[in-house]
């Protein structure tokens, strides 16, 4: 008896479902099902299927081409103002010997609320706040309404590196 692989069945259904008069062809002794001839309205019915997915297509790779650009707009915003605040600490000067940072992290959407979050390592406890104030003020001068979330490190045996 001969073995029938997975491989050959795949073939013989595939042939039967979407090749029905190829298959039938190769039986011996036996006729082709006969096929009704296709309306003519059929045709425009194809032909419009076609057009619309083809401009639903289009329209997705449009959103997407715009929700990408919206995005790398709102990123290359955010990291201006990192820059600004990055300077604003930096001039100030209790604050300008001491390692300390803001990244702030957008959405897409503008009505989502950016998170500002400063890191780094002071020496006091007042350090820390004026760093913090430094970064809320920076955001009301550019108008900004966001969250600052403060992981700023008080460490008393730091001292400020020198520049």
């Amino acid at each position: 008896m001969q073995s029938l692989s997975l491989l050959d069945l795949v073939r013989s259904q595939f042939v039967y479902f979407f090749a029905p008069n190829t298959a039938w062809a190769q039986v011996p002794g036996a006729a082709p099902p006969a096929t009704p001839a296709p309306a003519a309205t059929e045709g425009g019915g194809a032909t419009a299927v076609a057009a619309l997915m083809l401009v639903v297509l289009l329209a997705i790779i449009v959103g997407g081409v715009k929700l990408y650009d919206l995005k790398r707009k709102r990123d290359e915003d955010a990291m201006i103002l990192d820059a600004q605040i990055a300077d604003a600490v930096l001039v100030h000067p209790h604050l300008k010997n001491f390692p300390i940072g803001a990244s702030i992290h957008t959405s897409i959407f503008r009505r989502s609320i950016p998170v500002v979050e400063v890191s780094g390592t002071v020496a006091t406890d007042a350090l820390r706040e004026l760093a913090i104030d430094i970064v809320k003020g920076e955001m009301r001068r550019h108008g900004l309404d966001a969250t600052v979330q403060d992981h700023i490190v008080v460490d008393p045996r730091i001292v400020g590196r020198v520049a």
